[in-house]
């Protein structure tokens, strides 16, 4: 009687001997919001209702759905899906379940998914896509044409997070268009086969392209998109879909174009706030500004704005990054104006950071810390292919508001701007400068600021007391703590030992976001037992022998 009533139900390490939870009460569960499954052994499916008879309204108030470390797994509903009743479903995460195959949702279900906000999928290592037309297996009630071809319609759904599924193709592979109109955020990672995140307008590519949706518009709404591991990614973004994108995270992702925002994709990132960018070696150009300088007509240069709401970027672990900017016109006057942050390191091919014509348009850069870049002779300068321009004026300021500078592992470094470039550090409020023996000169502004800490750490220290260029002492991170509330960065490095010298990547995931700290994304541990002591109707039933 109480499994009738009951609003929470925690299902934990149970052997179920007929394999099917939905036996457990055939009036449906019709008063359960909230259901967890963790570690029920012999689980093969969890609702079955091709040899019973099952209530119309069952699970008509389920809210929450948790499965966790089910091996067994091959089907959440087996049976007609037509008769299941989610209309109230609003979050689904899956766990550790590796013979989960066909998909999460049939088409029948995922048609009355109004509620559902937030999905999460991760280790299951058969499943090939989340809405399949044969969810219910051999006993399902089957599609009409009518229904297989009708768009399928997320309406709340904000929140999609897949990893670590080797199978995976799609979203749905059905003719149905995929509509999530309220679609906030994206998460993908190790997914091998998954190459583009929509089918392009004008598509290069072979039959073998796996989108991860079929309908472009799907991902006009998307503010948040991390994407890490994607071996066979061939694009970030598609050029002429129009972004709202704020925040970017790209890891591992090694088939990339060359030229990961060409002008095209920049003119669609209005909004973009944050980049961060590691480990993806085919990457030789961070932003190509070719063709955002020439006005309608053609008659000459036109003052476009490139990126003005990027207020934060990192590039670590580009061994092939030759330019941040390339092909920057002398006209360039708009642009990275609100850019407030920037993190660069182990990118071994890139001579110059800035070039004057760039520098002088980063009027809100704050922070600046640049590492273990063995190619690096300037922070500001001409490329080598680039002749100075002689109507550059000798007065040009720079980095006005710049408050923190941090240089270190930099051996071929030689100058910090040249003369062209004025730098007056009247915000500066702290250096830190190791191991670059190849240094000439420094701005007075900056070796004033160094005076005034009280120590002098020595352009040509080595960097021998730590492990990696941002595990600095505490003193800096303190020091950082003196700047204002309203300018504070919007990431400031935070203080972690790591002893080991192999911990690369886990180094750079670190340092890329705190999207990669474990446990942050739900995925790094399974979602926490709540054992239902503060719910009035709430169950559990753990290591029992047997239900």
């Amino acid at each position: 009687m109480l499994l009738k009533i009951t609003s929470f139900l925690l299902l934990r390490s149970v052997r179920l001997g007929n394999h099917n939870f939905f036996a457990l009460d055939e009036d449906g569960f019709q008063h359960l919001s909230e259901l967890e499954v963790d570690n029920c052994l012999d689980l093969e499916c969890l609702v079955n209702t091709s040899d019973s008879y099952q209530a119309k309204e069952a699970f008509c108030a389920l809210k929450i759905l948790r499965l966790s470390y089910l091996p067994q797994l091959m089907h959440l509903w087996k049976g007609p899906t037509q008769l299941a009743c989610l209309r109230n479903l609003m979050k689904v995460s899956v766990y550790e379940c590796p013979k989960l195959k066909h998909c999460v949702f049939s088409l029948a279900i995922a048609r009355n998914l109004v509620h559902l906000q937030d999905i999460k999928v991760s280790f299951c290592y058969e499943l090939e896509v989340i809405v399949s037309n044969i969810g219910g297996g051999e006993h399902e009630i089957e599609s009409t044409v009518a229904e297989q071809e009708d768009e399928i319609v997320f309406p709340e759904l904000k929140s999609l997070n897949l990893w670590g599924l080797p199978k995976f193709t799609d979203f749905h592979k059905a003719k149905n268009a995929i509509k999530v109109p309220r679609l906030k955020s994206l998460e993908l990672q190790e997914i091998p086969k998954l190459n583009c995140l929509c089918l392009p307008s004008r598509s290069n590519y072979d039959a073998s392209i796996q989108p991860l949706f079929n309908n472009k518009d799907t991902l006009s709404t998307l503010e948040e998109l991390h994407v890490t591991e994607l071996n066979d990614l061939r694009e970030i973004w598609p050029g002429d879909l129009q972004a709202k994108l704020k925040r970017i995270e790209v890891y591992g992702c090694d088939k990339l174009p060359n030229i990961l925002f060409p002008s095209n994709l920049i003119q669609c990132m209005q909004k973009l706030e944050l980049l961060g960018v590691a480990m993806c070696k085919s990457v030789e150009v961070a932003f190509d500004l070719s063709r955002l300088y020439v006005d309608e007509k053609g008659d000459g240069p036109a003052a476009a704005i490139a990126l003005p709401c990027l207020a934060t970027l990192r590039f670590l672990n580009l061994p092939n990054l030759k330019h941040v900017w390339a092909n920057y016109p002398p006209t360039i006057l708009q642009g990275f104006q609100n850019l407030k942050s920037v993190y660069v390191v182990n990118c071994g091919s890139l001579r110059i950071l800035f070039s004057p014509f760039v520098a002088r348009l980063l009027v809100n850069l704050r922070e600046l810390y640049i590492a273990s870049c063995g190619a690096m002779v300037a922070i500001i300068g001409w490329e080598q292919e680039e002749e100075e321009d002689d109507g550059f004026r000798i007065d040009t300021s720079i980095f006005p508001q710049l408050a923190i500078l941090g240089l270190w592992d930099l051996k071929l470094l030689t100058s910090f701007c040249p003369q062209a470039c004025t730098f007056q550090g009247s915000v500066l409020e702290y250096v830190e400068i190791r191991n670059c023996p190849a240094m000439e000169s420094l701005p007075s502004a900056v070796q004033r600021v160094i005076n005034e800490q009280g120590f002098d750490f020595g352009i040509d220290e080595a960097l021998d007391d730590f492990s990696h260029p941002f595990a600095t002492p505490n003193a800096f991170v303190a020091s950082c703590a003196n700047i204002t509330a309203d300018t504070t960065p919007l990431t400031t490095p935070r203080v972690r030992a790591l002893d080991n010298d192999n911990d690369d990547d886990e180094r750079v995931r670190w340092m890329l976001s705190e999207h990669f700290e474990s446990g942050s994304d739900g995925f790094a541990a399974p979602p926490p037992i709540d054992d239902g002591s503060s719910r009035g109707c709430g169950l559990i039933s753990t290591d029992a022998d047997e239900v």
